[in-house]
């Protein structure tokens, strides 16, 4: 009862579809992404929301370490990036955690 009369109510919406189709024709603003599609895609589809995920926003990403071998390309990429800190964690599939800094591209042009 109390929910229905709260003003600010943010909700979430859970979009099953193939995600690059998907972000080839919408590309809204995003607070958080769970990727868990076809491993080898990892890259690609990094590559294709990085943009559409905010400042602050999440990145989650499962199974990096029970396929490790075929998310290597992804690892290096957002390990080495100054634009993520990011963490794996020891579940038994491995999940990456990965959080997008705030202001990374005002402390980017400052260094540069």
């Amino acid at each position: 009862e109390r929910y229905g009369k709260e003003k600010n109510l943010q909700f979430t919406t859970v979009i099953f579809n193939n995600a690059l189709d998907f972000l080839d024709n919408y590309k809204p603003v995003y607070d958080l992404v769970f990727m868990d599609a076809n491993k080898g895609e990892y890259l690609s589809l990094f590559q294709a929301f990085n943009p559409l995920l905010k400042n602050g926003g999440i990145l989650l990403a499962d199974n990096v370490i029970s396929h490790a071998k075929k998310v290597e390309p992804f690892l290096e990429v957002i390990k080495d990036s100054e634009e993520y800190q990011s963490q794996v964690l020891d579940l038994p599939d491995g999940l990456l955690m990965a959080y997008k800094k705030r202001n990374y591209i005002e402390c980017y042009s400052k260094n540069n």
